[in-house]
């Protein structure tokens, strides 16, 4: 708060570190929660995992463990937090060392504003909390920013992006499933604009919506019965994958994947064309590529699918 930073106070810390997630949710920032080990971070743990299924970038910042009294029965001193959240996040760390917590605030941000999101785990033991330093040369690795990330996203390749314009030819009812990455990339201009030019239905899921207007007659997000129909499946920054069948889609249906982590392309579901890349980078090249094309016959089933969901919850 000193430093300009807004910061909320609560009597509990799991409902902040809720709070936390959802602003994250809503602005695509990062927020930071934390709390004392012990209750306090006991009271933050299902939020920790709400945010981890949510691929949300959550830092986590927490402790009143003190080195000196490791291993004795000092209270609540007993715990040590990072394997509480193995398996809840995409990073963690115990600092122990107080010139180096620049450094490992480097290591979080790299990891929050990197790839694919999750929370990030930092706990400082009273023995760093204290520290105190007079001038950044008692810091080790000491850099701005601009030299401890980059903010270069991987692009994808003229090949894949070919392939992929020539899978949405043939295709006769495509369909792109917008998720958490079009979100956290700002991708949703390129998205309308790819959407639009190729006349494909759109879909959202994941943890947030809005990417993608309900109000376009190409929102299949009020058109359950129809996606079954679907004979192309463009998923676009979808970080948490389905297995086979929890998805609404047919048997048949063929699959393109956008994801910015190669390893995951391909777990859980088949893919047809996995495509790594930002999901913005991948949405520009598409909506550059693909020609103008009309699908009037689809589309007008998913305006029907809508009509039909739309007086079923009228008659609820």
């Amino acid at each position: 708060a000193s430093a300009g930073i807004p910061a909320f106070g609560g009597r509990h810390e799991g409902s902040m570190a809720h709070a936390a997630d959802a602003f994250i949710r809503v602005t695509g920032e990062i927020a930071i929660a934390s709390g004392t080990e012990g209750p306090g971070f006991t009271d933050m743990i299902c939020a920790i995992a709400c945010a981890n299924a949510a691929r949300t970038p959550l830092l986590i910042v927490a402790s009143n463990m003190s080195i000196g009294a490791e291993d004795t029965e000092a209270g609540i001193q007993l715990g040590y937090q990072q394997p509480t959240t193995e398996g809840l996040k995409k990073y963690g760390k115990r600092l122990i060392i107080p010139r180096r917590v620049y450094e490992y605030a480097g290591y979080a941000f790299r990891q929050l504003k990197s790839g694919v999101p999750k929370p990030v785990h930092l706990d400082f033991p009273a023995e760093v909390v204290s520290a105190r330093f007079k001038d950044a040369t008692e810091l080790e690795y000491f850099h701005d920013k601009a030299r401890y990330r980059t903010e270069s996203r991987p692009h994808p390749s003229p090949k894949d992006i070919a392939t992929a314009v020539d899978m949405i030819r043939k295709a006769e009812r495509p369909i792109i499933v917008s998720s958490n990455g079009v979100f956290y990339a700002k991708a949703w201009d390129a998205l309308k604009r790819f959407a639009e030019k190729a006349q494909i239905p759109v879909v959202e899921s994941g943890a947030m919506k809005g990417q993608f207007s309900d109000a376009s007659p190409l929102s299949a997000n009020a058109a359950p019965t129809a996606l079954a129909s679907a004979d192309l499946v463009i998923l676009v920054g979808q970080h948490c994958m389905p297995t086979v069948g929890e998805f609404a889609f047919g048997p048949d249906a063929k699959y393109i994947r956008i994801d910015q982590a190669h390893e995951d392309i391909g777990r859980n579901l088949p893919i047809d064309l996995g495509i790594v890349s930002c999901e913005l980078a991948a949405l520009e090249a598409l909506a550059d590529a693909v020609p103008r094309l009309t699908h009037d016959a689809w589309v007008a089933e998913i305006a029907a699918a809508r009509r039909k969901f739309e007086d079923q919850n009228a008659e609820y």
